[in-house]
């Protein structure tokens, strides 16, 4: 069962990438330096390791349903 401690201490994670996407986004990637570059690829397969054991847990089922 996913806990609320895992769940606190993956969330500056989460949120990282949210920050990086965005201003990628609105930038494009020149936004982001060489080493935020990396950054970003390694958070991201950080986030989806995390979505995929959420999804895999059937009692946090519902967390991986959350949209924006």
């Amino acid at each position: 069962m996913i806990s609320a401690r895992w769940l606190e201490k993956r969330k500056p994670y989460w949120d990282r990438l949210e920050e990086m996407v965005e201003r990628s986004g609105r930038r494009g990637l020149a936004a982001l330096s060489a080493r935020e570059l990396q950054e970003l690829g390694l958070l991201y397969r950080q986030v989806a390791a995390d979505l995929a054991s959420v999804r895999e847990d059937p009692a946090s089922r519902r967390l991986s349903d959350v949209r924006p």
